[in-house]
């Protein structure tokens, strides 16, 4: 594991350390995070980052659906309130980017995520944090974040190589067992989701 950042309580966060991209760690988790039976993603899309997501989706057989914003303005938060709020809006997770690299917009995933909690309790809130970590101050506990992730060679300044999930440890242990959808001519893709799964065993067994 990697250290938890200032602020980020021990006792309801841990952190895992991937070796591979940051994309590599935002396909664990999607993955993860996914049930193998009645798994919906809403994706909340402003820009190629948010795109990527459903990309990842697609391959990794995982269903999603997409709520796009355009790419100079935030995710926002009353859209997907009102989203959520209609009928049959049930979703296993909700995703976003904190920091779309293609365009710098900071999207408000703190009140987003209190969005979610409120109408889609049971849901995964899933942040990609990987251009913003460490130099925008982002609130994991007052946020509601169930994951995120980010990359050693951004805004820390570390080395490349190296991706990290911060993870609630009620929603990995949650998670436990689910990585899916590898397939045989992708098997790359199973790493990060297997080390994240065997992660949440060990807080099980621990």
């Amino acid at each position: 594991t990697v250290c938890l950042s200032p602020g980020i309580s021990h006792e309801e966060y841990t952190s895992v350390l991937l070796q591979g991209s940051g994309t590599f760690s935002v396909e664990a988790v999607l993955q993860l995070s996914s049930p193998r039976n009645g798994a919906k993603v809403l994706l909340l899309v402003n820009g190629a980052y948010g795109n990527r997501m459903k990309v990842i989706c697609d391959t990794s057989c995982i269903p999603a659906e997409v709520l796009e914003f355009p790419e100079n303005n935030i995710v926002d938060p009353d859209t997907v309130s009102r989203h959520l709020s209609t009928p049959g809006a049930e979703y296993t997770t909700v995703a976003v980017v904190h920091c779309e690299t293609s365009s710098g917009v900071i999207n408000p995933v703190e009140e987003i995520g209190r969005v979610v909690k409120r109408l889609a309790p049971d849901a995964i809130y899933f942040v990609d944090a990987m251009s913003s970590f460490g130099a925008v101050p982002l609130d994991v506990k007052g946020g509601r974040l169930d994951f995120l992730v980010s990359s050693a060679n951004k805004c820390l300044q570390g080395v490349p190589g190296f991706a990290f999930v911060i993870a609630s440890k009620v929603a990995l242990v949650a998670s436990k067992g689910e990585e899916i959808n590898g397939g045989v001519t992708n098997v790359w893709h199973l790493t990060g989701n297997v080390n994240l799964g065997w992660y949440a065993r060990t807080l099980v067994n621990a």
